[in-house]
This record gives structure tokens, sequence and C-alpha cells, in this order.
């Protein structure tokens, strides 16, 4: 775990790309209220593209704002905050990234995305590196797709635990189990978030309005209550990761 805690600083350094790869800095600034910024083509010779300016936000995050906790209740000290994906690739990946070998496995080399915009591949690889790539706290070793199925296996329901919360007794999951499902939730919704701008698609998917059943499993005095959430909760997270997939492959 980062010995800070509190949220990084908007000014906290870029994530690079390393030199061999790199592009001048794509400008990425324009607000996802609009209509997709002018369409400019790479030359098919060009290297990747660069993540150093990316500066989409998402609705549930505003700089100008305080910094709200995923959690709200029993576990709310749990460091965990809604942020746009920009801010969650400088905490919890590497600064450092292969874009190139990312990008070719989606046709940069020789597919369809090596005749997209600049934009579109600088707002593709920003999907990739969280979808793609370590976390560097360790909640997946290599990447969340290829780690998410086995988290959503139904047997991998941990044991309930009861715990009092302002003198309520409630039964509620272990402390570490939701800081894993807390990242994997905010991680799939950044990315759906993402694609869905890059696709210019207004009826974004969100498998998780609100954060409402991640939240509900902070503690329930219902048992059963409390598993069928989960339930609903993980089933919802197995289309969320159907959905990117279809959307990777769709562009």
């Amino acid at each position: 775990m980062p010995n800070d805690t509190s949220p990084s600083p908007a000014g906290s350094s870029p994530v690079a790309i390393p030199s061999s790869s790199r592009l001048p800095d794509v400008d990425l600034s324009y607000s996802p209220t609009t209509s997709k910024p002018p369409v400019t083509r790479l030359p098919l010779d060009s290297r990747s593209p660069s993540l150093a300016s990316l500066t989409r936000v998402s609705p549930e995050a505003t700089p100008d704002k305080v910094p709200i906790r995923l959690y709200t209740r029993s576990v709310q000290n749990i460091d965990l905050y809604i942020e746009d994906l920009e801010m969650s690739i400088k905490r919890y990946h590497l600064p450092n990234v292969d874009a190139r070998a990312l990008l070719d496995d989606y046709g940069l080399e020789f597919g369809l995305l090596r005749s997209c915009s600049e934009e579109f591949q600088a707002g593709l690889l920003v999907v990739l590196v969280q979808w793609e790539t370590p976390h560097v706290e360790g909640l997946w070793l290599d990447s969340l797709k290829d780690e998410l199925s086995s988290f959503c296996d139904p047997s991998s329901c941990p044991e309930l635990q009861t715990i009092s919360y302002r003198g309520e007794d409630l039964f509620a999951f272990p402390h570490d189990y939701l800081l894993q499902l807390g990242h994997i939730a905010l991680t799939l919704s950044q990315i759906l978030y993402e694609l869905a701008l890059l696709k210019d698609d207004p009826h974004r998917f969100v498998f998780d309005p609100d954060f409402r059943s991640l939240r509900a499993l902070e503690g329930a005095s219902d048992v059963y209550l409390l598993k069928s959430i989960w339930s609903v909760l993980i089933f919802r997270i197995k289309k969320a990761k159907q959905r990117i997939n279809n959307e990777l492959h769709s562009h």
C-alpha cells in the first residue's frame, strides 16, 4: 500500500512512455459533453501515442471538489476515491508502459487501429493500461482482464463476518475483500466511461449506478439480502467484462 493515502494532487507526474516509443504529447482536453474532436490521421509509419497529456475527467470526479470516498459507511477508512481514469493510472499502475505492445494486439500495426486518429489511439491506450497491466498494490498481478473471471467465480464468495456499526450488529464482507472489489468496480466504471467517450456513445453501460450495490456490501442486518446483493453485483461485473471485450474488438 502506498504510504501517502491521500488523493494524488492534480499536478503529479504524468504517466510516461519509454522514449523509444514516444510521440509528441496528444492533447485530449476537449469536453466530453461535446462532439468528437476533429479527426487527425496518423501517418502509417507513426509510432504509438503518448499518455502524457490526457486530461479527460469522468462526471463522478471533479477536480474542484473534495474527493468522494468510494465507501461511505463501515469501511469508509479504505483510502479509495471516486476519481477519473487518469488519476487512477498515476496511482495504481507502473509509470512506464510498452504502448506499442498494448496497441499492436488491437491492430496498430496491421489492423484498423492503424488508420484511427491520434485521439482515438491515445484514449484506447489509457483503457488498455487499466485493463491489461498489473496493479501496483498486487490486487491483480498480471491484468484485470485475465484475473477477473476467477474473482467472479461463485465459489469465491468469502465468509461473512459480524461487525458493530453505530450500535447496530451487521453482517459484512471482510475489509480486504471489499478493498479489492472496490478497485475492480472503480476500474470497470472508468473503462466503460472512457470507451463510451471514444465511441461517442450517449448510452454508456453502467453496471452499478452510483456504486449502490457495492456500497450495500459494507453491511446489512439480513445475511441473505447481503449475499443476494453480492450475487447480483458479480453478475453485473461479468456483463461489464463482456461489454469491455466487445467494445475493444469493435473499433
